[in-house]
């Protein structure tokens, strides 16, 4: 019982570093953008951020509340957030993808240690990823032709 404790407590605290570099590297960011006389925040890179930041927080949350007994939910939120973090991490690999990468990392590994806990179905749960960035990606799409379109 003493490693399932453990694996749970490597998983919180692995989702909260990975919403902890979401948080904090989207608001830097955006700080950066603003002290620029004339720059846009708002739709690009501001969505992004946005995206991230909630997407970080997301994937904690799903971590913190999977362990209840009627979590099952909240760990194919959390796949679902770790799909939705790789268009970012290719859409932003000039500039936030690193750190993208690094908060992916992060509640990538926090949701194989619950996912290995619950001992889950792994095919079902590379479907939520891929419908995350099916999903995040077709946002984004989105997002960047309506903006394109009041330019």
């Amino acid at each position: 019982m003493k490693i399932n404790r453990w694996a749970t407590f490597a998983a919180l605290v692995l989702a909260f570093i990975g919403a902890l570099i979401a948080l904090s590297g989207s608001w830097l960011v955006f700080v950066e953008q603003a002290q620029f006389q004339g720059a846009r925040i708002w739709p690009l890179p501001g969505f992004a951020l946005v995206d991230w930041a909630i997407m970080g927080t997301l994937g904690f949350l799903g971590v913190l509340f999977s362990y209840r007994p009627n979590g099952s939910a909240w760990l194919k939120t959390i796949w679902f957030v770790v799909g939705a973090l790789i268009p970012l991490v290719v859409l932003g690999a000039f500039s936030i993808g690193l750190f993208v990468l690094i908060s992916l990392l992060f509640i990538l590994a926090s949701s194989i240690i619950i996912s290995i806990q619950k001992k889950s179905k792994w095919l079902w749960h590379l479907g939520l990823l891929m419908v995350g960035v099916i999903c995040n990606l077709g946002l984004f799409l989105l997002f960047i032709a309506f903006s394109k379109l009041s330019a």
